[in-house]
């Protein structure tokens, strides 16, 4: 009888076990398979990710150009007399 965390084997039943012939080449070019298949998935996620931060630093360095430009532009109009709190976004503006 099976006890709990086995499984009955067709030997175990008293049935006669087939015999599993696998071919030493066959398993090796299945590992190969999957292990390129791997590294496939690696390097797209390693590319993908190099692209983001890529991204990610291009996007910064843009902010801090515009930001500049703002900067530069709220000086001009302060010295035009435009109010500092009227330079400031609304609530709305900035939700």
């Amino acid at each position: 009888m099976a006890g709990p965390g086995r499984q009955r084997t067709a030997a175990a039943a008293g049935e006669a076990a087939a015999p599993v012939t696998v071919e030493p080449g066959a398993a090796w070019a299945e590992y190969l398979a999957a292990a390129r298949q791997l590294d496939g998935v690696r390097r797209g996620a390693a590319a993908a990710a190099g692209e983001q931060a890529r991204s990610a630093e291009a996007a910064r360095e843009e902010l801090t150009v515009v930001r500049t430009g703002l900067a530069s532009q709220q000086e001009r109009l302060r010295e035009l007399g435009v109010p500092p709190i009227s330079l400031l976004p609304s609530p709305p503006e900035v939700s």
